[in-house]
């Protein structure tokens, strides 16, 4: 996938910008994705944006179930499948997230990272017992 981004020459993604991206949603009009998804700077602020929206019901839904930190590299594992979403922009966004203190990063050594940018596999995200109060993310 990291190909198509840097390249941005003839492929063409015929499903949606976020995770889930080729399955089916039955709430959703079958004609709204009916643009093409070329990973240009477009595509790009569209992932970013659908990443962002999608990542707080994600990673709760995995909280409840797991009841523990989630390894990065295991959330996208579990979603790299059915995405044009590079493990890059999903970083960015959990940085994001993390800048707004919706979660918290933790490091191999169970140091939190605070300023990181860039996530290691073995890192884990962390939700707080309770959300935000006013958060927009929740």
């Amino acid at each position: 996938m990291h190909i198509s981004w840097w390249l941005q020459n003839h492929f063409v993604h015929h499903g949606g910008p976020g995770f889930g991206a080729l399955g089916f949603d039955p709430t959703q009009d079958l004609r709204q994705g009916a643009f093409d998804f070329v990973f240009d700077d477009d595509a790009l602020r569209r992932s970013e944006e659908a990443v962002l929206a999608q990542l707080p019901d994600l990673l709760w839904a995995e909280r409840a179930r797991s009841g523990e930190g989630l390894p990065v590299e295991a959330f996208f594992a579990a979603r790299c499948n059915d995405t044009p979403v590079t493990s890059e922009i999903m970083q960015c966004q959990l940085v994001r997230l993390r800048d707004e203190k919706e979660l918290e990063i933790v490091g191999e050594n169970g140091r939190v990272k605070p300023r990181a940018t860039r996530l290691d596999w073995g890192d884990r995200i962390l939700l707080p017992s309770q959300g935000l109060l006013f958060s927009r993310w929740r």
